[in-house]
């Protein structure tokens, strides 16, 4: 698969199988930023969330894993 590159691009459509997602390219992937993650000073630790899947249908039972680094 091949996309191209639009800097002005702002939404990714993709579609499969009858499915269709829809991601915003203007949105940072992860923010933090009301989170207070500094940690302890002199530590510069990060914390890092994921999971198996990126979208969930509502009622679905959501997944974690975490890696604190």
């Amino acid at each position: 698969m091949q996309l191209e590159n639009d800097k002005n691009a702002a939404l990714l459509l993709a579609r499969k199988d009858g499915q269709t997602t829809l991601l915003d390219l203007k949105l940072p992937a992860l923010d933090l930023a009301e989170f207070n993650i500094a940690g302890a000073p002199g530590y510069s630790k990060q914390f890092f969330m994921f999971g198996p899947r990126d979208l969930y249908r509502p009622g679905e039972t959501v997944i974690l894993n975490g890696l604190l680094a």
